[in-house]
């Protein structure tokens, strides 16, 4: 049985429509035969309650180990609620700790950097269970302590996880269906990427695009991870992420 990994941003969590949507994409694919494991964002934007933005307004005065453990309950919250709801819909959902995870890191508050992978926990749960929660944005470090990942972070999530169970592709789902040359909300005229690799992407977030997290594709360009960015609320192909040499002559932006 093939497990899937797929990433769910803020907007695809936010309220309980939202979430409906993502019970459906992980029905999908549990439809046809898969496993998952589901990373999940803080839900929603600043002034949500629990987006990391909202959180990190609370931590004003607050430095280090305990600023991390508290914008990092974003995520958990996150996990926690749409784990409920799975469970509620009679779907066999487990939802993990940071500790759980298994993602080791250094002790960087804010920036963590990942020092290495303890996948034991996590590969008996994936044996286990259906689908596997996991939150986004953050490790632990050698004390048991809770890291972040930095802005952006459930992208990296999603790519470790990936690396812990051995797969090679992974699913990213947002409020957009791809990867543009502009901001598609803001520009009109914006062209979708049927494909793009690795390097031209990092090209875009160097010139400011708001597409993943550096460092999430530069582990997938690492570790050769594919990754499809789609939309939640959208049956759309999205964009493929993968090595140049992968491309193969096809169409890089769609017409």
């Amino acid at each position: 049985m093939k497990t899937i990994v797929a990433k769910f941003g803020g907007t695809s969590v936010s309220d309980e429509e939202s979430r409906e949507y993502v019970y459906y994409r992980l029905k999908e694919f549990l439809d046809q035969g898969n496993k998952v494991v589901v990373v999940v964002s803080a839900m929603g934007r600043a002034p949500s309650p629990y987006a990391t933005d909202t959180l990190l307004s609370l931590a004003q005065d607050i430095d280090g180990q305990d600023k991390d453990r508290l914008i990092s309950l974003g995520e958990t919250i996150s996990a926690i609620v749409l784990g409920s709801l799975l469970k509620k819909k009679g779907l066999d959902a487990v939802i993990l700790t940071a500790e759980q995870c298994g993602i080791i890191t250094d002790s960087t508050w804010q920036k963590a950097n990942v020092i290495g992978l303890d996948p034991t926990y996590l590969i008996e749960m994936n044996k286990q269970h259906d689908i596997v929660i996991v939150p986004g944005f953050q490790g632990m470090d050698r004390e048991k302590r809770v890291t972040t990942l930095g802005r952006g972070g459930s992208d990296l999530t999603a790519m470790l996880v990936a690396t812990e169970l051995g797969l090679d592709e992974v699913f990213i789902y947002s409020d957009v269906d791809g990867v543009y040359t502009k901001d598609p909300r803001k520009n009109p005229d914006a062209k979708k990427y049927a494909v793009i690799d690795y390097d031209e992407l990092l090209g875009l977030i160097y010139y400011g695009a708001k597409v993943m997290n550096e460092k999430s594709i530069l582990w997938a360009k690492q570790h050769q991870i594919k990754a499809w960015v789609k939309s939640t609320w959208s049956t759309s192909v999205g964009t493929l992420i993968c090595n140049k040499e992968e491309l193969n002559g096809k169409c890089l932006i769609c017409k």
